[in-house]
């Protein structure tokens, strides 16, 4: 499942987590609405995990609807376009397809 079906269909999603070690928390997304980044129509997405007993660690992401890239993000308050939203989602973006995409096929 590309991140564009998964946006176009899911408007927020929270996965409850623990491994072998104790570690536990949660992590998701919710769609805020779209909003168009340097002309492209965009989804605005805030990305967050949340680890059991701990602070929120959250990012707001710009990504394209026609190509599934990150265009922007938000981190602390800075604003990135270009390669560095890239770069700064890419981690991200992995781990989500990875683990979950990864539990979901199986």
């Amino acid at each position: 499942m590309g991140i564009e079906t998964l946006l176009s269909n899911v408007k927020s999603l929270v996965y409850h987590y623990s491994d072998s070690l104790g570690n536990a928390g949660e992590m998701g997304f919710q769609v805020l609405g779209e909003e168009a980044v340097g002309g492209e129509a965009a989804w605005k997405v805030k990305w967050k995990i949340v680890p059991e007993g701990g602070e929120e660690v959250s990012v707001i992401l710009w990504i394209s609807k026609p190509a599934g890239k990150c265009l922007q993000v938000e981190v602390k308050g800075g604003i990135y376009t270009g390669e560095m939203a890239e770069i700064f989602a890419a981690p991200l973006l992995h781990l989500w397809y990875t683990w979950v995409g990864t539990l979901t096929e199986a």
